[in-house]
């Protein structure tokens, strides 16, 4: 997207600093300069890919770049010149094909069309300069280009996009929010499981549920609608759709827990929204993921779960409205290791020296 997080919030942003920016994205038709920053969008929902390649290297050949930082094969692949040598930084935050990329097919077709973008990934990958990995785990199978330069840039935030709200009394109900796609595999049907369960243990407490998602299927939006018909007396719940990145990060602060109970199938997956989070000062209830395990040392701000344990989820938040010290030892912890070691301000340097080198 043209006014994706990573690349136009914090790439791009650094970027200005040292030089001129465009931001090429097939998301939308838009032509203009944002807060400095040049976007040239086009629509290629309806597009092919090699439409896509032809759209792209349009706008190449009119911003004329010296380095191009890419987030995806068919980027790279326009991005080659033939007559004009520039720099391709590969910036691989997903893998490659992802599901998104194979909705629809089954059996066979499904196999043969993942060898295939598997293939073009491959090629993109030979064809890019140096490499950018948004986490450890997505750097394989690219580190067999050992000759290529590479570097780990985690999905860290600007702290100033976050706004801060003062910690408040559980007086007036418990504070849940959810973000991102609603489905099981990410773990929205979990979340509304610990949200009956809490109803139930904690009767005399008002459950106030916070979701700021969006729906892929008629199946997820009937599980919900199921939820809502059915829902226990003492619980509130205010779902928010997609929201533009800014009045995202205004809004999710204002809880008192935030959750994400995604699938353990996940585990070598990343979140980006945990950087988030942690930089509201809010404790957090995240599944037990060998991703979240990697980039972090200690885990003293929350409490990373199996997300089929209900109960066990249930306890830790009840444990920590029982004692406020408890609460308030998380949610600091969870501030101070956002400040002091998971913010873009760390990583600014790191990522334009290596673009720009």
């Amino acid at each position: 997207m043209p006014f994706d997080d990573r690349t136009f919030y914090h790439q791009a942003y650094s970027m200005l600093k040292h030089s001129c920016v465009t931001v090429i994205s097939a998301h939308c038709d838009m032509k203009s300069v944002v807060e400095g920053v040049y976007v040239d969008s086009f629509d290629g929902s309806c597009l092919s890919p090699v439409d896509k390649i032809k759209e792209v290297r349009i706008r190449l050949s009119h911003s004329k770049p010296d380095v191009i930082v890419c987030d995806n094969p068919i980027a790279i692949i326009a991005a080659v010149g033939k007559k004009t040598k520039r720099v391709i930084v590969y910036d691989i935050t997903e893998r490659y094909p992802a599901n998104h990329n194979l909705v629809g097919m089954v059996g066979l077709k499904r196999r043969m069309k993942k060898m295939l973008l598997t293939s073009i990934n491959i090629c993109a990958a030979f064809l890019s300069d140096r490499f950018i990995f948004g986490e450890y785990y997505k750097s394989f199978p690219f580190k067999v280009f050992f000759w290529k330069k590479k570097i780990k840039l985690p999905y860290f935030p600007y702290l100033e996009y976050i706004k801060q709200y003062p910690l408040k009394s559980f007086k007036n109900g418990i504070d849940l929010l959810y973000s991102g796609v609603f489905n099981e595999d990410r773990g929205g049907y979990n979340v509304l499981n610990v949200v009956s369960l809490l109803a139930k243990l904690q009767p005399e407490s008002t459950i106030n549920l916070k979701l700021i998602v969006s729906f892929e299927t008629e199946i997820d939006k009937q599980y919900y609608q199921q939820f809502l018909n059915n829902v226990p007396s003492n619980v509130y719940v205010e779902q928010v759709g997609y929201l533009p990145f800014k009045d995202y990060c205004l809004m999710i602060g204002d809880c008192h827990f935030l959750l994400d109970l995604r699938n353990l199938r996940n585990t070598y997956s990343l979140p980006i929204k945990l950087f988030y989070y942690l930089a509201c000062g809010r404790p957090i209830v995240f599944s037990d993921l060998k991703a979240i395990r990697k980039e972090i040392d200690e885990i003293d701000f929350g409490y990373l779960v199996d997300p089929d344990d209900i109960e066990s989820i249930c306890r830790f938040i009840i444990d920590c409205v029982n004692q406020p010290d408890l609460y308030l030892k998380y949610a600091q912890n969870a501030r101070r290791a956002a400040e002091e070691k998971y913010n873009w301000k760390m990583l600014e340097n790191k990522f334009v020296e290596f673009v720009l080198q």
